[in-house]
């Protein structure tokens, strides 16, 4: 099949649309797929909106037919603060979409790699789009469910294609579903018992008039309890700031706690109402109807995404997961979500992995990273 690669300038509005738009094509045949919202997608990729790219060098690329029909695209990034922080020349590559041919995925990631050997990186690891803090990973199993808010979904055939190009299993990112039967799981209500009893442990919610107060102390938490994970890049004041003003429309302030040992902010968790449930058939496109579909099917959302949890280190393992998940089970109900997902969670990360485990069975998706050393 001949077919060329083609480097994609932001500038050049044409080939920036079709390198954002090539999904809706492939995936239009798709039961499952849920297109991303086409002008978030634009502020996403906006080199002055996005303040990922303050600390970033970034390629995009096509692989075009020989009629100039989209057949692909990829992105070769490098997070200059994941090198400086992890110690480690490795870039990226991420918005991998492709049609099922060996020879454009080849090319693309091919074409990645070249990106990066020169610029003197040893190894390449993805799908990543951008970071560990954005959508990541291929995946590998649950393809017969709508994907969570923030969690990407793709054909069967993506692992078979970027592994025949060399790329190996790096690292699988797991996924739970659960649903509410009534009923608070019996093992998280004895263990936030006698966590409660034994620490001065309490949680509060979020609050939306303090809301810049407590995105700083969301940092603070956030950067401390995930230090040492696989992958972790620090976020910037700007990037906390983006993230948090971006998610703030559908954030219910209810499913974002805080923990604390007496006077000590020691946890964070966050859960989203899962909007992918109501974007599907919007096409990416809130004009002239979209808009309107939104409002009215806001009140049909019935499951929630537990995108982030965690605690500092030194109070791990007493029991403080539990507490704010009992708040999870109990809140959720009342405002109208009876199923959800916690994820991604590494697959080697042993205490949430087992704790949730024992309330929502094995895990229903598996994400996959890949790495190929250069």
């Amino acid at each position: 099949m001949p077919l060329r690669i083609v480097e994609v300038h932001p500038s050049s509005k044409k080939d920036f649309s079709r390198f954002i738009k090539f999904p809706l094509s492939l995936y239009s045949e798709s039961s499952y797929y849920v297109p991303h919202l086409l002008y978030e997608r634009k502020n996403f990729f906006n080199f002055q909106k996005n303040p990922f790219f303050q600390h970033a060098t970034v390629e995009y690329y096509l692989a075009l037919s020989s009629r100039g029909e989209v057949l692909g695209r990829i992105s070769a990034h490098i997070d200059w603060n994941y090198v400086k922080f992890q110690e480690k020349k490795v870039g990226f590559f991420g918005f991998f979409d492709s049609s099922d041919s060996a020879e454009v995925a080849s090319a693309l990631l091919e074409t990645a790699c070249d990106f990066h050997r020169k610029r003197g990186m040893k190894r390449v690891l993805g799908p990543m789009n951008f970071t560990t803090n954005d959508e990541l990973g291929v995946l590998i199993k649950g393809f017969d469910d709508f994907p969570s808010i923030m969690t990407p979904y793709n054909y069967p055939y993506y692992g078979v294609l970027i592994e025949k190009c060399g790329f190996v299993k790096v690292k699988d990112l797991y996924a739970y579903h659960y649903d509410y039967n009534g009923t608070i799981p019996l093992v998280i209500q004895r263990i936030t018992e006698r966590v409660k009893n034994r620490s001065r442990v309490y949680l509060r919610s979020l609050e939306m008039k303090n809301f810049a107060s407590d995105i700083k102390l969301v940092k603070k938490i956030y950067n401390s309890a995930w230090g040492k994970n696989w992958g972790f890049v620090p976020l910037t004041d700007s990037e906390i700031e983006y993230f948090a003003y971006n998610l703030k429309p559908i954030i219910d302030p209810s499913l974002a706690l805080f923990a604390y040992v007496g006077n000590q902010p020691v946890g964070f968790l966050l859960a989203l109402p899962d909007y992918n449930l109501i974007l599907k058939d919007l096409k990416g496109r809130l004009l002239p109807f979209g808009f309107v579909k939104l409002l009215w099917r806001r009140q049909k959302i019935d499951r929630i995404r537990v995108i982030v949890m965690g605690i500092i280190e030194g109070y791990r393992g007493i029991g403080i997961e539990s507490a704010m998940l009992e708040e999870i089970y109990r809140v959720g109900p009342l405002k109208g979500y009876f199923k959800g997902e916690a994820s991604w969670i590494l697959e080697d990360n042993a205490i949430p992995n087992r704790m949730i485990a024992r309330v929502a069975g094995d895990p229903y998706k598996i994400y996959r990273i890949y790495g190929k050393k250069l």
